[in-house]
């Protein structure tokens, strides 16, 4: 055997070897390897390469793959200890810098290897934004002729942004908004359509040409109907028209107008068509803005009136566009038409009449008298719509900023909407003036009164559901199914939520709101629509409707006690949750303390007249679900009077609600009727009641509640009702209606017609209950009660407040409460009423079935319970019963209650309860 060349094992290498036996041969490769590592090369890890200005590179963020000779790999990271960037310009690198546009070429070593790393930084792309807007050409009309309706809600709008993309968006609320114009002028008139999306506004401008009309003749020429419906009032209606419910109202005064923007008097206008030849005369066309021209006269101190320059006590054309642009609102094509009226501060307190006359330039159908009309120019703001509504909302009028356009303004304003109202600056409208019958519908109000599944918007500087999740989880805590279903319910109800022991009317102060808080556990805790300070209401004659649902929103709200449970207060007197108003007008104190009104001074008396409030809860409506409760008018201001009025089918016409001050409610020469609760629910306040018609009540007419603060024990002023002698109260009840019942109020009625009733027709010869169709009615009329929270387990003895009030008919009539045991009832032991679990408060507590009953002030009883109470006879029973001296058909119930089954006790809280319709019959067999 040979081996050819010779080995040497001590050097590293391969050798290429031949073996040699017996004359043949192979080839053989044999390979001596160093036993010491060796680092052989580096390469960097595949990475992003591609960047834009701006971005960042950790070095430790590179990483590096280092192979050795033995053939082992080790994984290094950038900022590993012997690993080196540097730069093109040889600087080494502790961060990658991408600053700059263009290829970076960067030298990565480790070991004495090296290895290039090359990023390219490109210009980082524009971020989304509006670019243009685009309008549709065919789908709006660009010629009109004078006097046209322009309705651009076919108008097709495209939001194109800077990549390219694009959408769809409408024209209206949260799309697209169109500068005012107008077709009452012949001319060339210039209209923007504006869109606005995250702070950017983009815009489309278009030319529109209007026409004088040709080949008409005008016929008629007459006042514009509302104005005419305002003449239409009877002076004082005969007997059977005040009881007819749709036409009670009689004549007002004069007609009002308000000088903070314009009085819109457009006058009916029809004309025929004589452009197509003969035949056409049969061809009606109505002109919604013809050219007209004026004379403005006063009355003066001899009730005469006299011609005056008009432009003493009217704003110019050039004058209001001066007091627009001084206010922001900055379009140069508004034109004034003919007839929008805008009085000088010097008009307020005059009663002028306008005479209108068409202008010489059409042709008529025979001689066209010119109209006129009458009214007293006072201070304050005309109203055609519900958004003009929007002024009397002095704590949000921030939402109603993108309602018409961006300006904020209506058509006929002088300056923005948000503008009118300034409680920071003592400013507050004085009167609102309807010109229109005025519907108010959900879906017209902003969305950010409804609960809406989803929406985020910024609070203080976070991404918040505004408290929807809160108000989700709290009211769906039983089920899956109860989930599903109250989920349902929440979405496009009326906002309202608890934070903190704080109710909110509205909960996004960051986006302009100002919240109005209340103490969670204050019962009355009323919510609105609108939030006025100290802004009266004058109807003309005019009508205000409303609809609870529309195709997106509802007006009420889903919320019960959910939100404040025991574990969550520690209180098991869990107050209920207030109701929504249309109307709430403001306390003055709450809003002064409020950082953002220290100084705000308003009336503390207001009216609302001549008008016509109808909503759509009658008094026998269906209670499945959730009712929508949404009263007429929460008061926390000294006092609200309804004046000349007819009210129906709301959950409430009034509360009055001041906390420990009086909100007094004055109906006068008013009619209420067909109401699904109690009429009037007033807090230690008055109800004064003249020339008026109550009916149909769903529960008492008025609930009069003492209304004392806890320990208040010198409450002196109790609850008050005062009616006249020719006024109607009247409520006839089985005590099976919706509203007894939802608030187990029954219990009443069934002590009314049983025991008490009997006793008072047999005792006193006096018959309460009546019969109709063989059902058993009781007018009850008003209840007088003490505080809600006098009723529960947790009060202490100086709780225990007297009550009184009283109710009045007339001169002679005179119904109070017995005050003979105030002090002894401040002071005494509770007896057996303390700590007593049963007893609980809501809008009815003296009437719940279960937990309380009624009885007859047996103050000479002691220790029997209501049950054995009842079957005592003898003149005690009936010495506390209360009516006048004179023959009278009401009957005052002077009352206690307490658990049943507790004994009688002298400090059982009192209440007194009104009866009507008393029935006088044979007088009892003793006595």
């Amino acid at each position: 055997k040979s081996w050819s060349p010779e080995l040497n094992k001590d050097k590293a290498g391969t050798y290429k070897l031949t073996a040699t036996y017996k004359q043949k041969s192979a080839p053989l490769d044999i390979t001596y390897i160093d036993t010491q590592e060796v680092l052989v090369s580096i390469s960097i890890k595949p990475m992003k390469t591609a960047y834009v200005v701006g971005d960042s590179v950790k070095v430790e963020d590179i990483e590096i793959d280092a192979v050795y000779s033995t053939g082992k790999v080790v994984n290094l990271k950038g900022n590993a200890e012997g690993v080196t960037i540097t730069s093109e310009d040889g600087d080494t690198m502790s961060e990658i810098d991408l600053s700059e546009v263009g290829e970076k070429v960067f030298t990565i070593t480790y070991g004495g290897k090296t290895a290039e790393l090359r990023l390219t930084v490109t210009e980082a792309p524009a971020q989304k934004a509006l670019a243009f807007l685009y309008l549709d050409p065919n789908t709006i009309s660009l010629n009109y002729t004078q006097g046209d309706v322009v309705d651009f809600s076919k108008a097709k709008f495209t939001a194109v942004y800077n990549d390219g993309t694009s959408k769809d968006v409408a024209l209206g609320q949260n799309g697209v908004t169109a500068s005012q114009f107008s077709t009452d002028r012949a001319g060339e008139f210039v209209v923007t359509f504006s869109y606005t999306e995250d702070g950017v506004t983009v815009s489309y401008k278009i030319t529109l040409t209007v026409s004088e009309p040709s080949g008409i003749a005008v016929t008629l020429f007459e006042r514009p109907q509302t104005y005419a419906q305002f003449l239409e009032r009877q002076a004082e209606p005969a007997e059977e028209t005040r009881e007819d419910r749709v036409t009670y109202l009689k004549a007002m005064g004069t007609y009002k107008v308000g000088n903070e923007n314009a009085f819109v008097f457009t006058p009916d206008v029809k004309a025929i068509d004589l452009s197509a030849g003969a035949g056409a005369g049969t061809q009606t066309v109505t002109l919604n803005a013809a050219k007209t021209t004026f004379k403005l006269s006063m009355k003066g101190t001899d009730d005469n009136f006299a011609e005056v320059e008009d432009s003493q006590y009217l704003m110019t054309a050039e004058e209001v566009k001066a007091a627009r642009k001084e206010n922001g609102v900055t379009e140069d094509t508004y034109t004034k038409p003919d007839s929008y009226y805008f009085f000088k501060e010097e008009a307020v307190g005059h009663v002028f009449k306008l005479e209108i006359s068409l202008d010489k330039s059409y042709r008529t159908n025979g001689e066209l008298a010119p109209i006129t009309a009458e009214f007293e120019v006072v201070s304050g703001y005309n109203v055609y719509d519900q958004t003009g509504l929007s002024v009397l909302d002095n704590l949000n009028v921030k939402h109603w900023a993108d309602i018409k356009n961006a300006a904020g303004a209506l058509a006929w304003d002088l300056k923005p909407l948000k503008d009118y109202n300034s409680l920071a600056k003592n400013e507050v409208t004085k009167q609102i003036i309807f010109h229109n019958n005025i519907n108010i519908d959900p879906d017209a109000l902003p969305d950010y009164y409804f609960w809406e599944e989803g929406r985020k918007v910024m609070v203080d500087g976070k991404e918040s559901d505004q408290g929807y999740a809160t108000a989700y989880t709290d009211l769906a805590n039983d089920s899956t199914t109860s989930k599903k279903n109250y989920h349902t319910k929440l979405n496009g109800s009326l906002r309202d939520y608890v934070s903190q022991g704080t109710w909110h009317n509205f909960n996004s102060p960051e986006e302009g709101d100002q919240k109005e808080d209340y103490n969670a556990l204050r019962v009355n805790m009323q919510k609105a629509i609108y939030n006025i300070a100290g802004t009266s209401i004058e109807g003309n004659g005019m009508s205000l409707t409303y609809t609870t649902e529309g195709k997106n929103h509802r007006l009420y709200s889903v919320h019960d006690t959910e939100f404040e449970t025991e574990a969550s207060t520690g209180n098991s007197n869990v107050n209920p949750t207030g109701h929504w108003s249309i109307f709430k007008y403001v306390d003055e104190a709450v809003v002064k303390a409020q950082e953002a009104y220290p100084n705000a001074d308003f009336d503390v008396d207001v009216t609302i007249s001549n008008l016509t409030i109808q909503g759509n809860m009658p008094r026998l409506a269906q209670t499945d679900g959730e009712p929508p409760q949404l009263m007429g008018v929460n008061s926390a201001v000294d006092s609200v009077t309804f004046e000349n009025c007819i009210v129906s089918r709301l959950y409430v016409v009034a509360v009055g609600d001041h906390g420990d001050q009086r909100s007094d409610v004055n109906s006068v020469d008013t009619k209420a009727f067909d109401v699904f609760s109690n009429m009037f629910y007033l807090w230690r306040s008055d109800l004064n009641v003249t020339n008026s018609i109550l009916q149909e009540a769903g529960g008492p007419i008025a609930i009069l509640c003492d209304g004392s603060e806890k320990g208040r024990s010198d409450d002196k002023e109790g609850p008050h009702m005062y009616i006249d002698d020719v006024s109607v109260i009247e409520s006839f009840a089985a005590g099976t209606e919706p509203w007894y019942m939802l608030n187990s109020a029954n219990a009443l009625f069934t002590m009314v017609k049983g025991n008490i009733g009997r006793t008072t027709r047999d005792g006193l010869g006096r018959e309460i209950v009546e019969k109709t169709s063989g059902v058993e009615l009781v007018n009850v009329m008003a209840i007088i009660i003490c505080e809600p929270g006098d009723l529960t387990g947790n009060f202490q003895p100086q709780d225990m407040l007297s009550i009184t009030g009283g109710i009045y008919r007339g001169e002679k009539e005179k119904y109070e409460m017995n005050n003979t045991l105030a002090d002894q009832r401040a002071n005494a032991a509770l007896n057996g009423m303390q700590d007593t679990p049963g007893l609980r408060a809501s809008n009815a507590v003296l009437f719940q079935s279960g937990d309380l009953i009624a009885w007859t002030d047996l103050t000479n009883v002691t220790g029997l319970t209501p049950e054995s109470a009842f079957q005592q006879s003898g003149e005690k029973l009936y010495g506390t019963w209360y009516s006048s001296r004179e023959p009278s058909d009401l009957l005052f119930l002077s009352m206690r209650s307490c658990d049943v089954g507790n004994p009688l006790s002298v400090t059982s809280p009192r209440f007194g309860v009104l009866v009507g319709g008393v029935t006088k019959v044979a007088p009892p067999a003793q006595g």
